[in-house]
């Protein structure tokens, strides 16, 4: 195809603070998982894999420097539990994401910088004859950009979006990749 287009694959998880500042603690320790709901959309002009259950562990530190300025960094482990679009079945993904953020005291919003380095690795195929082939899919890619998040705190909800610009792109073999990587958010507290 001469693009892929739509979304992909959506995500709903929970995380808990298994350490925090707040308590006393010299930083953040957040555990977290999801599952990988197959909201993707199937066909030629769809990412192959998409439209799959999968799953999503995470574990986040968090430190706060200041009232104002924040960092984190976080490790993800996700993967599919099933054959998606295409008859394709992504490889496993590990992930590793870092960001400072600015938070404003007289303002519900925070800007921040944040990086993503991920390795994804080959996943398989099933041919119509029945046979899987490894098709060779593994992607290293790394990306850096600003985002900001805007807080609602009466709903304790938070909307982000970010623009995320590659600084390395490998693929073990000719693949689509992304120019600007679009992120879009939606957050809630209990």
């Amino acid at each position: 195809p001469e693009h892929i287009e739509g979304m992909g694959d959506q995500s709903v998880g929970v995380n808990y603070a298994l350490m925090s500042q707040r308590r006393g603690d010299p930083f953040w320790v957040t555990v977290g998982g999801a599952v990988l709901l197959p909201t993707g959309q199937d066909g030629d002009n769809h990412l192959p894999g998409n439209s799959a259950w999968g799953g999503r562990v995470t574990l986040t530190l968090t430190k706060l420097f200041t009232p104002n300025i924040k960092g984190d960094m976080g490790f993800v482990y996700q993967g599919p539990f099933e054959r998606g679009n295409q008859d394709v079945k992504r490889g496993n993904e590990f992930q590793w994401n870092t960001q400072v953020r600015y938070m404003f005291s007289d303002l519900p919003l925070d800007l921040g910088l944040e990086s993503a380095y991920s390795n994804n690795a080959s996943g398989t195929k099933k041919l119509s004859n029945g046979s899987v082939i490894n098709n060779h899919s593994g992607t290293t890619e790394w990306v850096v950009g600003p985002s900001f998040n805007i807080a609602v705190d009466s709903l304790k909800l938070w909307f982000g979006a970010g623009a995320f610009f590659p600084v390395m792109q490998e693929a073990k073999s000719p693949t689509k990749m992304e120019d600007v990587r679009w992120e879009f958010k939606i957050g809630k507290t209990w």
